[in-house]
């Protein structure tokens, strides 16, 4: 019989320990799992949000907080700028493309952005990748609504329904824009950012809604009346691309725009926040790493302190085996052999875990914190985790089946008392 088969055995004559040994391992494996594929996917979330844009410009607010609420829809803008000043960026020299987007409705909890069809053309995500249609177009005039992936898949959307617009975000708002209705005209490919969970109308119809709502109320119906053109007197803020791109005149057009005299401006570059905004999470990061350095060290001492507890009541057993004619490097193979399969055994209670549960992380973690975590299942990275969990065990297990390699040399080893 081989090492690994009386391995088995033996473990399954010990079953009850065995298995609370394994639950022990296998939780530990699965938050191992859980906390770093979730730290890895926030941050391919993150980077993946926007590309390709030079600058961000909105009314003065802190450069961090103007990108969390502008791309990742956290938090709420806490000053506006004119359209008037939009207008005038966009036909600045310098600027190649500008893109205006108005914030603070919402549909269900998921934010609506009011822009212009040109957003759909020049605003990018994760590798300068345009945004693609999976069904339908973008809207053409202030009937229509564009949902994004997770929108359409979590509410059960299609083309043609209805969607009517609650006043504010946050999906607690006291009013509905139920006067008017709009029609899902387009539905977005998935982009794996948090577009994926907006709605995007035109601006006019954003300003369209919010006639007579200047006391933050909604109007009675005879106060309202249409103007023949719907030009918004403020926007959120705007996406600027640039005709040159280096980072010199980014940097000087930067300066232009903080210190414009009209109105107050904060203009920032995407890619240098959010290196400041992983920074500010450098510390998570490292509560991350320690916690997972943890896991690691239990996932070794789990089989060692199994394996090696029970080594003193196992001592006739050893002697059997010696008896039988086994040579002290069985002895070792078969100590190692159960640390692996207890290592083994724990990476299945793992993996079965974040089968069942990741996929309810991954919808807390959406709605709750708006991140976007990879759904993927037994990839490259979850392989490599394993492993090295596997080889935790196993070096759990080296110890033990060395001290049972010694003591089945040991020549007081009582073989008559067997």
């Amino acid at each position: 019989m081989k090492a690994w088969q009386l391995g088995f055995r033996s473990l399954w004559s010990r079953r009850s320990l065995v298995l609370l040994i394994v639950l022990c391992l296998g939780l530990s494996a699965f938050s191992y799992l859980v906390l770093d594929r979730t730290q890895k996917s926030a941050e391919e979330s993150f980077q993946r949000s926007i590309s390709g844009t030079d600058l961000i410009v909105g009314g003065r607010s802190g450069p961090l907080q103007l990108l969390l609420y502008t791309v990742f829809g956290l938090g709420s803008p806490t000053a506006l700028m004119s359209y008037k000043t939009f207008e005038a960026i966009a036909s600045h020299s310098s600027v190649n493309w500008a893109v205006p987007i108005s914030l603070g409705d919402s549909h269900l909890g998921y934010r609506a952005v009011a822009t212009k069809r040109e957003f759909f053309e020049f605003v990018r995500f994760g590798r300068a990748q345009t945004f693609a249609f999976r069904e339908g177009q973008t809207f053409q005039d202030e009937t229509g609504v564009v949902l994004g992936a997770r929108v359409a898949e979590r509410l059960g959307y299609k083309l043609g329904d209805a969607v009517i617009l609650q006043h504010g975000v946050g999906g607690d708002s006291f009013f509905e824009h139920d006067d008017h209705q709009f029609q899902v005209v387009g539905i977005l490919e998935e982009t794996r950012s948090p577009w994926d969970q907006a709605l995007f109308i035109s601006l006019e119809a954003m300003e369209l809604i919010h006639l007579g709502w200047e006391d933050g109320a909604p109007p009675f119906e005879a106060e309202v009346s249409v103007p023949d053109r719907l030009t918004p007197d403020y926007i959120t803020a705007v996406f600027v691309g640039l005709r040159e791109t280096h980072r010199a005149r980014i940097l000087s057009l930067q300066r232009e725009f903080y210190d414009y005299e009209a109105e107050a401006l904060t203009a920032i570059l995407p890619g240098q926040v959010f290196r400041e905004l992983w920074q500010v999470m450098e510390w998570v990061e490292q509560i991350f790493s320690f916690v997972l350095a943890l896991v690691l060290v239990l996932c070794f001492v789990s089989p060692l302190t199994l394996l090696w507890v029970s080594l003193d009541f196992r001592l006739r057993e050893f002697a059997v085996l010696r008896l039988l004619g086994a040579p002290p490097g069985f002895i070792f193979g078969l100590v190692l052999s159960e640390a692996l399969m207890i290592g083994v055994g724990g990476l299945l209670v793992a993996n079965a875990l974040l089968l069942f549960l990741w996929p309810v992380w991954v919808h807390l973690a959406e709605g709750q914190y708006g991140l976007m975590l990879n759904f993927e299942f037994g990839g490259l990275a979850d392989l490599r985790l394993s492993l090295v969990i596997l080889v935790a065990s196993g070096l759990g297990g080296v110890f033990p089946a060395a001290r049972a390699y010694y003591r089945s040399l040991n020549s007081n080893l009582d073989l008559g008392d067997a």
